[in-house]
């Protein structure tokens, strides 16, 4: 990543047409599929994994069930009895572009530096565009889909500081990283989203780190939906949870 922050210069941002003072941030991270150009990595969240879709489905509940595959009726009964008495609000949701951390010769160095943009760079240059989104930790997340789920947990365990929750969605890593990232992150009292699959190959690590935070005070949502570690699952059913997610947990 020696050339990073030369690319890191541009983000996608949704916010809701109605902007209220102090809005909270969630920044998304995309997958390894999207690390080759800041093009596509720019656009993932919402050309390839339902962003857009899955904020209008919330704005305008009740849900209705599109793919009986990923998201059975007992969950959209869920879904939509917890939306009658705390519609979703809405929130700025940031999308920056993420390098590929294992094309360096230091994937741990590479994500100091990320971490190091997201906290020092990103947020400040939204501070400025935007003034009114919340300069307060609690108010802010970062979360992210496979590659990116491993990745916003290495941001918040690195700046734990600058944010009230952390989110991984099929996070790409192993059981061993699962339990490092726990002896790393300093949970209590964090709100933490772990969303996974019946045949997602990481559900076992995923379900480790949940397990394991929630000994630690974090406060945990486990999320096991059916499905495989895929495109279509993340737009049917992971994307809306995740935003439900941070716009029920984030002040």
């Amino acid at each position: 990543m020696p050339d990073a922050p030369a690319r890191l210069t541009r983000a996608t941002v949704l916010l809701p047409r109605e902007r209220r003072a102090d809005l909270s941030v969630l920044i998304l991270l995309h997958g390894l599929g999207e690390t080759t150009d800041p093009r596509l990595g720019l656009r993932a969240w919402v050309d390839r994994y339902g962003l857009g879709h899955a904020w209008n489905r919330l704005s305008r509940a009740p849900l209705v069930n599109e793919d009986a595959r990923y998201l059975s009726e007992e969950t959209l009964a869920e879904l939509n009895a917890s939306l009658k008495p705390e519609p979703f609000r809405g929130l700025c949701v940031v999308c920056p572009f993420l390098p590929n951390p294992y094309a360096t010769p230091s994937w741990s160095y590479a994500l100091d530096r990320y971490a190091h943009y997201v906290v020092e760079r990103l947020l400040p240059a939204l501070a400025t565009r935007l003034p009114e989104l919340t300069t307060r930790s609690s108010g802010r997340a970062i979360a992210g889909v496979s590659l990116g789920g491993y990745a916003a947990l290495e941001v918040f365990s690195r700046r734990r500081e600058s944010f009230g929750g952390v989110g991984t969605l099929q996070g790409a890593f192993s059981q061993k990283l699962a339990d490092s990232l726990v002896a790393r992150m300093s949970p209590q009292g964090a709100s933490v989203y772990v969303a996974t699959s019946t045949l997602d190959p990481y559900r076992a690590a995923n379900q480790r780190l949940a397990s394991e935070l929630a000994r630690r005070n974090a406060l945990v949502s486990l999320s096991v939906r059916p499905g495989p570690h895929s495109q279509d699952w993340l737009r049917e059913v992971g994307t809306l949870e995740a935003l439900r997610w941070a716009d029920r947990t984030l002040p």
